[in-house]
């Protein structure tokens, strides 16, 4: 291994590390404010999926994703408003080399120091980090909806993983799509783009047209009481 390629991994590792640093300091250091509060109300493990489904409809102002996740998160360790917030502390964590894998897949070059530190650095990003809300959530499921997205346009051949990247497309997107409606922003964009492609390049596009009505039809199929 070059002398450069060890210190870019030095610096990769030195920022993660104050990226993770940021996210755990004082994760608990304020009490609950009223939206996590509801969160962790709609999240009790002690009662039924359905009572969960209509506690979020009642009162929650997002689809019930966040809500189910974080219930069988404290199902599998302990009901306490301290734990909901190391949910989202994963997830912060997770999406740190997601946007920088996201990054390196427009531009490869060494100006992905930059977005690594960003995001390290981000203070809304620590900060949802650091609730019990959906927001750092909407946040991961967006990156890996995107960097699928790429991938899917950009592979030439190979059946087999062309319908690997196609399912797993689908299944991020109807997770992406039912975490928050303001997350449909992200499908408008990708319809629009691959009209584009489409009108520009004349790529083939009916692979996306078929992830887009199976897409639609799921969402639509789970979000339907929303």
């Amino acid at each position: 291994m070059s002398s450069e390629k060890s210190r870019i991994y030095l610096v990769v590792l030195l920022i993660l590390i104050c990226g993770i640093f940021l996210r755990f300091i004082q994760i608990n250091f304020e009490s609950y404010w009223l939206d996590e509060m509801v969160s962790f109300w709609i999240a009790d493990p002690k009662i039924s999926f359905e009572q969960t489904i209509i506690r979020n409809s009642y009162i929650s102002q997002s689809p019930p994703l966040f809500d189910l996740i974080l219930k069988y998160f404290f199902t599998i360790f302990n009901y306490d408003p301290y734990t909901g917030r190391y949910l989202n502390f994963i997830f912060g964590i997770i999406s740190i080399p997601l946007l920088t894998i996201l990054y390196l897949n427009i531009k490869k070059n060494y100006s992905f120091l930059l977005t690594l530190f960003l995001v390290c650095t981000n203070i809304y990003l620590i900060k949802y980090s650091q609730e019990t809300r959906p927001y750092i959530l909407i946040f991961l499921l967006s990156i890996l909806n995107i960097i699928i997205y790429f991938k899917l346009n950009d592979l030439i051949g190979d059946r087999v993983k062309k319908n690997l990247l196609t399912f797993s497309f689908i299944i991020i997107s109807i997770f992406n799509y039912s975490a928050h409606p303001f997350t449909l922003i992200i499908l408008y964009s990708q319809i629009f783009h691959s009209l584009y492609l489409k009108i520009v390049y004349g790529k083939n596009s009916k692979l996306f047209l078929f992830s887009l009505f199976v897409i639609i039809i799921f969402y639509l199929a789970i979000n339907y009481n929303y």
